[in-house]
């Protein structure tokens, strides 16, 4: 059951870091989620 919610969430991961990628990242600040995965806060929006 645990590899299964596994197999789930990376495949609602990648479906977020393909389709809402843009949307996310253009009003999230560099400190939110963006691409899928936490993103420090001293990273730059560069690679949105």
């Amino acid at each position: 059951m645990l590899l299964y919610a596994l197999i789930i969430e990376i495949a609602i991961l990648m479906l977020y870091n393909n389709n809402i990628k843009n949307a996310v990242s253009s009003v999230m600040p560099a400190g939110g989620w963006v691409e899928g995965r936490r993103v420090l806060l001293w990273a730059s929006p560069a690679d949105v």
